[in-house]
């Protein structure tokens, strides 16, 4: 939609979520031994005739959206 109303050449994009869930030091002392954090990365990649100055504006506008709430409550 943001593409479309400020008719930035977008062929396409993707998103690639990874997950793995780490150790944190800081849980050394949590009452459950296997206590671990959820990590998940986001890479985006754009196609098209874009500008530099696209690109950094559908990355931030990427960054305000709030993908997280679209998952379950526990991964």
């Amino acid at each position: 939609m943001y593409a479309e109303h400020k008719k930035i050449p977008l062929k396409n994009i993707e998103v690639t979520l990874t997950h793995e869930k780490i150790y944190n030091e800081g849980l050394v002392n949590c009452v459950e031994t296997n206590a671990r954090l959820d990590l998940i990365n986001r890479d985006i990649t754009v196609t098209g005739d874009l500008t530099p100055e696209q690109k950094e504006g559908l990355f931030r506008i990427a960054e305000n959206v709030p993908f997280i709430r679209h998952f379950p409550n526990r991964l």
